[in-house]
């Protein structure tokens, strides 16, 4: 789809957690890929992994009902609309 983007990997130093860092990157990359005419960013984080979902779920990512199987285990799929 080329209205979308995919976030492949986003992670960030233990140490920095909760001090907002991270969903102020994931904000600015936002406002340039709205920009860039981007209308959806998809992404997926391992089934299990609660601190990610929590994660993208507060920067208004929602789970799409994919799931896939790989070599790490089961892949949830999100997104959310520009």
């Amino acid at each position: 789809e080329e209205d979308t983007i995919f976030i492949g990997l986003f992670m960030m130093d233990s140490k920095e957690s909760g001090k907002g860092k991270g969903s102020a990157i994931i904000a600015e990359a936002f406002t340039a890929w709205k920009s860039e005419g981007y209308k959806k960013v998809r992404l997926a984080y391992m089934k299990g992994n609660m601190q990610s979902r929590n994660f993208w779920r507060k920067c208004g990512f929602t789970e799409t009902g994919v799931e896939k199987e790989n070599e790490h285990g089961i892949a949830v799929i999100m997104e959310r609309i520009m």
